[in-house]
């Protein structure tokens, strides 16, 4: 008898040796057309090696229940625990969580950090805790290092907007190639990372956030593949390249023989926009650019692009192009190149005296600028070398209307004139004045995004009077639908 228990005692130690059971709770909840979740809410994975078991999934939506082991939503673990360090810059950063960890709260992480964490749905959202497969925006008083410690996972698959996402990396560098939507959504952009000003990016690296726009609602799978299996990889996984936006965008704007303008402010951090009133085959959405950085050297048109082109359908002489500077350190430099062109090109700035002054751009140049003075900003394009000046005032119906989020207002100038045109709502409070400055005569054109106001009835109105002769002056309103 004392024999048989010392050899079941034996037999337990060696099954103890070779049996090991690990209970693994996610920070995460599986979705699936976005009502499919574990029943429990957070899914809990409990497994001896090799024997997963995972929970059934329920639909909200329509109460089917699939079986055991469906997952739509996949992530991988190396089972590896591990320290991961990276540098963040003084200021802003998009940075994002690359490792598993017990207590993922802001103040645990990143505790050095001055400003909360601020992810993105259809606007920044503040956030205490953070989750794996996601961007934030966050504030360091310095440049710092940030060590991270936890279990790496090599494959995550996160859920996405039909619109600009912001999203994180795994904890090794992955090709922006190996990041697969899965259908029939489909990536519409480039990813962006963010070093004081946005740069388009091959590369995504732990611990950073990034910007992609997709087509609609789904979800993306990322996954290290090529650079971890790459016969170069040993010497390039902790420097992976970053491509300005002027390196990328250029070889397009180049083929298609836009112009340029290049700012470049105080700090020296650089930012290109294209241009041309040429006739050209131009897919405008290849220079959509993501949301603004909370605080930051940032550049573009009034349209979110980085690019616009002459719209020989609105039939006016003259097109106006607001340009958005935000962040910059005075003085910018702004530099032109002009290809051979039969049409008329200008930059025009109003201060806060209401001064206005125009640059002519021709050929080749610069200009410094303060835009700490200035009020607006606008690039003019003119349809050939005689413009034909209107004969009186008007104000022309926006179009589209009903419209959602932007919708375009069109007025003339016979003479030079102090205009301002104001969006009200229907109790006549101001929603926006969209210009207030001196302009030149001409046939004018701008834009209004209204993606922050809500739906219903709203009021453009034009007042101009003339500056060398106030006699000539004029006020006109027209009403408007926004519909979401």
């Amino acid at each position: 008898m004392k024999r048989k228990i010392l050899l079941l005692n034996v037999l337990l130690i060696i099954c103890s040796m070779f049996v090991y059971t690990q209970t693994i709770t996610h920070p995460w909840w599986v979705v699936d057309r976005g009502g499919g979740k574990a029943t429990s809410g957070d899914i809990v994975l409990r497994s001896s090696i090799g024997q997963p078991a995972i929970q059934k999934m329920t639909y909200l939506d329509t109460g089917n229940i699939m079986e055991s082991g469906f997952m739509p939503g996949l992530r991988t673990y190396s089972g590896s625990f591990t320290t991961l360090e990276y540098a963040v810059a003084e200021s802003w950063n998009m940075i994002s969580l690359p490792l598993i960890v017990s207590d993922s709260r802001k103040t645990t992480l990143f505790p050095t950090a001055v400003s909360d964490a601020f992810a993105y749905v259809t606007s920044y959202e503040t956030k205490d805790t953070l989750h794996n497969g996601v961007g934030y925006w966050l504030k360091f008083p310095s440049a710092d290092m940030i060590i991270l410690a936890g279990t790496s996972y090599m494959r995550d698959t996160i859920d996405v907007s039909g619109r600009w996402n912001m999203i994180g990396a795994l904890d090794y560098p992955i090709l922006v190639a190996d990041v697969e939507p899965i259908p029939p959504m489909t990536i519409t952009s480039v990813f962006f990372g963010y070093d004081g000003i946005y740069n388009e990016e091959d590369t995504l690296k732990p611990g950073k956030g990034y910007w992609v726009k997709t087509s609609e609602a789904g979800k993306l799978v990322l996954k290290t593949g090529t650079l971890l299996l790459s016969d170069i990889a040993q010497s390039i996984p902790k420097q992976a390249k970053s491509l300005s936006l002027s390196t990328l965008s250029s070889n397009l704007a180049t083929e298609k023989g836009l112009h340029f303008l290049t700012m470049q402010d105080g700090t020296g951090r650089k930012a290109t926009l294209y241009f041309t009133a040429k006739k050209v085959e131009l897919n405008l959405n290849k220079f959509d650019l993501p949301p603004t950085p909370p605080v930051g050297f940032d550049v573009r048109f009034n349209s979110q692009r980085s690019a616009v082109v002459f719209d020989i359908e609105k039939q006016s002489a003259v097109q106006r192009f607001p340009i958005m500077i935000n962040g910059a350190k005075d003085p910018v430099t702004i530099t032109w190149v002009m290809d051979a062109d039969d049409n008329n090109y200008s930059l025009e700035t109003t201060t806060e005296n209401e001064k206005q002054k125009t640059y002519p751009l021709k050929g080749s140049g610069s200009i410094t600028i303060n835009t700490s003075a200035i009020l607006t900003t606008k690039l003019m394009m003119g349809k050939g070398t005689d413009i034909e000046l209107p004969k009186e005032f008007a104000l022309q119906h926006n179009y589209p209307n009903p419209f959602n989020p932007t919708t375009t207002l069109k007025y003339a100038l016979p003479v030079d004139s102090k205009v301002k045109l104001t969006i009200y709502n229907l109790l006549g409070e101001v929603v926006e004045v969209l210009v207030d400055g001196i302009e030149t005569a001409g046939f004018r054109t701008t834009e209004w995004n209204s993606s922050t106001a809500a739906s219903g009835v709203y009021f453009f109105r034009l007042d101009a009077v003339g500056v060398a002769d106030q006699s000539k002056s004029f006020t006109q309103v027209k009403k408007m639908l926004l519909v979401r």
